[in-house]
């Protein structure tokens, strides 16, 4: 998608695939939180990527995140921080209609809250060795 996202987008096909399968992944509750990682990075490289081609799906990609907040949520945080990732890439790429998606399911605040708390807890340290412990 990033490579070529012209000849992504030439086929209308391509996205409304992107989109199912981004859709089965994340409603699922049998789906772990390494194909959430997954489904993230392509939802991410999408809506980064094809900026002309995302707004009819912004909505929905804002949606799905939602209701996987809501509904099966994240165990590891690598993975929640993906989902806050895409919805970040959304309000990013087309604000009015990623928050009207929230405003929809009465998630503003919510998410917001969410995504603060992450950049809060979010610290990384480095270690006498030099690595990095987050």
């Amino acid at each position: 998608i990033s490579r070529g996202n012209d000849a992504f987008v030439a086929n209308r096909e391509n996205s409304e695939l992107l989109f199912k399968m981004l859709q089965q992944v994340l409603e699922s509750p049998d789906t772990g939180d390494r194909d959430v990682t997954e489904a993230c990075k392509l939802a991410e490289t999408f809506v980064l990527n094809c900026k002309e081609a995302v707004a009819g799906y912004v909505a929905g990609i804002t949606s799905l995140i939602v209701r996987r907040f809501a509904q099966h949520p994240a165990k590891k945080p690598a993975a929640r921080t993906d989902l806050l990732k895409v919805m970040c890439c959304c309000l990013l790429a087309r604000s009015d209609l990623a928050l009207y998606a929230l405003e929809s399911h009465q998630a503003t605040a919510p998410m917001m809250q969410a995504w603060f708390t992450a950049i809060v807890v979010t610290e990384v340290k480095e270690l006498p060795d030099g690595s990095k412990q987050q």
